[in-house]
Parts: C-alpha cells; sequence; structure tokens
C-alpha cells in the first residue's frame, strides 16, 4: 500500500484511465434542438411481446378497432387517420397535423414523417419552458392506460437562439431528449 502512494506516476495512469473510460462521444450528448415555438409531439410503435407490429393492418392482431384515446386536460381525442383529419379539421397548410392535437394513426411516409412503419403520433402539443404538461392513453381493450408527462428546460444556445432539452416521463421512467417510444402490449 505504501508504494502505491509513492509512485505518483501509477496513480496518474490510473486516473487517466478512469477519465478515458469515463469521457463519451461529444455528439452523443448533445441534445436535440426544440425551440419554444415548437409544438411536441411523440411516435409511438405498439407491439406484442414477439415484436409484431400491432398497427400493421395486415396483422390478424392489429388494434385498429379498439377505441383508443388521448386523454388531455380531460377531454378524449380518438385515434385518427390522416384522412379522417383532413375531414374533420381545416387544413391551412402542407402539413396536416399542424395545430393537431390528438392521435393520428401513420402509416406512410411523407415530407414531415420519413416513417418505416405504422406508428401512431401523439400530439402536437404547445409545450411552454418549465411547464409539465401530462396526457395518457386508453387503449380500448380493459388494459391499464399508459401515462405521459412532458417538460422542456433550457439547454445551451445555437445559433444564438436557445435551445431546450426535452424531459419525457412515461409511466414513471424517465427519457431525456427522445420522442420515439415502443409500447409492448400483451
Amino acid at each position: 500500500m505504501t508504494t502505491f502512494y509513492k509512485t505518483p506516476g501509477i496513480l496518474a495512469l490510473i486516473l487517466g484511465l478512469i477519465f478515458i473510460s469515463c469521457s463519451s462521444d461529444k455528439e452523443n450528448d448533445e441534445p436535440s434542438i426544440h425551440y419554444p415555438d415548437e409544438d411536441i409531439e411523440l411516435y409511438l410503435n405498439i407491439v406484442d411481446s414477439q415484436g409484431n407490429n400491432l398497427l400493421d393492418d395486415k396483422n390478424p392482431n392489429n388494434i385498429l378497432s379498439q377505441d383508443i384515446n388521448l386523454i388531455f386536460r380531460g377531454r378524449k381525442y380518438p385515434l385518427m387517420t390522416i384522412e379522417d383529419i383532413y375531414e374533420k379539421y381545416v387544413v391551412t397548410s402542407d402539413n396536416p397535423l399542424d395545430g393537431f392535437l390528438g392521435l393520428c394513426y401513420l402509416t406512410e411516409p411523407n415530407e414531415d414523417y420519413p416513417i418505416t412503419k405504422p406508428i401512431i403520433l401523439a400530439g402536437k402539443f404547445p409545450l411552454p419552458v418549465w411547464t409539465n404538461l401530462k396526457f395518457e392513453i386508453s387503449w380500448g381493450d380493459g388494459t391499464p392506460n399508459d401515462y405521459f408527462e412532458m417538460s422542456r428546460a433550457p439547454f445551451g444556445m445555437n445559433d444564438n437562439k436557445q435551445r431546450y432539452l426535452l424531459t419525457v416521463r412515461w409511466n414513471g421512467e424517465v427519457y431525456r431528449d427522445t420522442q420515439e417510444f415502443t409500447i409492448v402490449k400483451k
């Protein structure tokens, strides 16, 4: 033990190795940039325990006929398709989901959503800084609802604009800077 303290070179080497092994790629540490005037959306992949997509209409076990709803501030928003949104809402932009609040079933990639499989988009939520926004999803099949809570806080500058780090709590688990979730239905 005395020898260890008398050889500062070994101590420096050990500390250097610890420092190098604890540092990570800076690119992976950088959060996405969210600005305060952006609405936030989440992308939900719904699968069974074998990984089969339950949003695929070709899957005989799909959940598309269930009464799926987003519940936000006491109001229910049913799962809708892009076509439903065009019928129900006045669309005033190239993206029919601008200003949309609820659940949208997306099956095809487009300019705004380059998806590779059917997903549910939950959003678009106005999310002021330092605000906790809560919603839940009812699956209409008697299984427990999924609960989400989102917030964003200042995180550095980019091009002289403040950027924000998104934090999502899903059923109590904390996720930072992610907007895509896979929900396994049993």
